[in-house]
């Protein structure tokens, strides 16, 4: 059965208010278009269009959208009206210099606020066309980003610029990590090159104990090799840290590699060369060979290369200069 639609689209309902999700109180130029709802109203003839009933905007289901606001004519059909050009949306970022505002279609728009200015700690900041700018607050300034006091002048919340910074007598402050330290807390911080000793301010490390520069170490006692050692220990193949004698100079083993020694010298497999265990650098197992005495394991085959010697670990008989491999060692 035909019938009538009750409630038509109004376009001039020049002056209805509409308070929006801000408080404030908006003129709308007019409803754009009714919402159809869930049920039939009957005209004079019959059923027609479902449109939804109101008394009042609250009366309306929701738009979804900020800029677009539910609203009721004076036919009392909900419709819908676009918020005002400029109505900033409820949700904001802060600090990100730019406002986000309803363009008066219904959609947004991004403008500059030069005002939203953003919070950094040790920034000086401010807004510029929209864009945050900031440059470092001054060495000193206070600060309390992750658990920092003072600013380092680079940008930075750091615990510490200067030994004032970290309190009582005792208690430093390394320049280069900007963090409080003492010389009897039983951690290796600070500049300490080991367990409360080395650096500039704690006492001098012992034989044995790690180091950076030779001024971490006793009197009589060198830096090589990370430790705190009895001699300067730089010859081919020696080493200061070695698993059963740290501190103390001796030989590496048989076939092994020393990284640096000497001048920029190095004993390397990459490089055909190997340990002698005696405090040598030969030719490595696989190295061209002229006689024994080329090769670190004082073994030169027939073939002109560097092999394995008697006692040698073995996977198979042409590794062992005897040409014996038994149970994995060379006869």
């Amino acid at each position: 059965m035909n019938g009538t639609i009750i409630g038509r689209t109004r376009t001039s309902l020049v002056g209805l208010c509409v308070v929006l999700a801000l408080g404030a109180c908006v003129q709308i130029a007019g409803i754009e278009k009714p919402i159809l709802g869930e049920e039939p109203i009957l005209g004079e003839e019959g059923g027609g269009p479902i449109v939804e009933k109101c008394q009042s905007p609250a009366d309306c289901p929701p738009t979804g959208s900020e800029c677009v606001i539910a609203a009721c004519g004076l036919d009392d059909v909900c419709g819908t009206a676009n918020t005002p050009a400029g109505v900033p949306l409820p949700a904001q970022v802060a600090g990100d210099c730019v406002l986000i505002q309803c363009d008066g279609q219904g959609g947004e728009k991004v403008v500059s606020d030069d005002n939203d200015v953003p919070f950094i700690d040790c920034q000086f900041t401010s807004c510029m066309n929209g864009s945050p700018v900031s440059t470092p607050a001054p060495q000193g300034t206070a600060c309390t980003t992750g658990g920092g006091n003072s600013c380092d002048g680079e940008g930075n919340c750091v615990e510490c610029n200067t030994n004032a910074d970290c309190g009582p007598m005792g208690i430093f402050c390394d320049p280069k990590s900007n963090t409080c330290f003492r010389c009897d807390d039983n951690i290796q911080n600070g500049d300490e090159s080991d367990v409360d000793c080395g650096g500039d301010r704690c006492s001098d490390c012992i034989q044995g104990q790690k180091c950076n520069v030779i001024q971490d170490c006793a009197t009589a006692l060198f830096c090589a090799d990370g430790i705190c050692c009895s001699s300067t220990c730089d010859s081919a193949c020696e080493a200061c840290n070695l698993p059963n004698s740290v501190g103390t100079c001796d030989f590496i083993p048989k076939y092994g590699e020393d990284p640096n020694y000497g001048n920029g010298m190095s004993c390397l497999y990459a490089n055909l060369l190997a340990c002698t265990g005696l405090g040598g650098c030969k030719g490595a197992l696989g190295a061209p060979c002229a006689s024994p005495t080329d090769c670190a394991s004082a073994k030169c085959s027939a073939g002109k290369v560097c092999v394995k010697n008697t006692g040698d670990p073995c996977t198979q008989p042409t590794e062992c200069f005897s040409g014996i491999c038994t149970s994995n060692i060379c006869g």
